[in-house]
C-alpha cells in the first residue's frame, strides 16, 4: 500500500492528489497495488479541470491495477459548507475510487453489539457522503438503489460512500 504523505511526498494540497497518483502508478520500485488518500474537498471547491485532470489520473492508475481508496470526508453531508445543501467530498465521488465512509461502533463487553454511521455531529464530526453534482451514476451502481440528491433537481448521480468502516475516534 503507498500512504499519501510518505517521506519524499509532502506536496501542497491541491497537487497531492495528482502527484501521489502519477508517482505511485509508476513506481517501478514498489509496485504499489494500492493508494489511500484520506484527503479531499467538496466538489464545489475544486475547479473542473482540476477534477477532471485527477478523475484522468485515478482512471490511468485503474489500467494499472492499481485500487484508489479515498476518505469520503468528515464534515457530513454538508462536506463543511454553509450554504444549506448536500455536498460530497472528491475525490471520493469519481467513479474510479473506491469511496470509503466511516461508522460508529457500538458494544457490549467486548464484542461489537451494533455499527452504525458515524455522526457526532454536532460535537464533532460524521462521515461524508451523498449523491455527487458532478458525476453521473456509473454501471456499476445501477441496482445499488442510490436514492436521488436531496438538493433541489433530485439529481442521479454517483453515490457515495462505497464502503465504510469504524472511523469515529470515540471507537475507532
Amino acid at each position: 500500500m503507498f500512504q499519501a504523505g510518505e517521506k519524499g511526498f509532502r506536496l501542497d494540497f491541491r497537487r497531492l492528489q495528482a502527484e501521489v497518483s502519477a508517482i505511485a502508478i509508476h513506481d517501478s520500485q514498489r509496485k504499489p497495488s494500492v493508494i489511500s488518500i484520506s484527503c479531499g474537498n467538496a466538489e464545489v471547491q475544486w475547479t473542473q479541470q482540476g477534477m477532471q485532470a485527477l478523475d484522468q489520473a485515478f482512471q490511468d492508475a485503474t489500467l494499472f491495477g492499481v485500487t484508489v481508496c479515498a476518505a469520503s470526508g468528515d464534515g457530513g453531508s454538508s462536506d463543511g459548507v454553509s450554504d444549506g445543501l448536500a455536498h460530497v467530498d472528491f475525490p471520493a465521488s469519481s467513479q474510479y475510487v473506491l469511496g470509503c465512509g466511516g461508522t460508529h461502533l457500538e458494544s457490549s463487553g467486548k464484542s461489537i453489539k451494533n455499527e452504525v454511521v458515524w455522526n457526532g455531529q454536532p460535537a464533532g464530526g460524521a462521515t461524508g457522503g451523498g449523491v455527487s453534482d458532478v458525476f453521473p451514476l456509473p454501471s456499476f451502481q445501477n441496482k445499488a438503489k442510490v436514492p436521488p440528491s436531496v438538493n433541489p433537481g433530485g439529481r442521479v448521480g454517483r453515490g457515495v460512500p462505497d464502503v465504510s468502516g469504524d472511523a469515529d475516534p470515540g471507537t475507532g
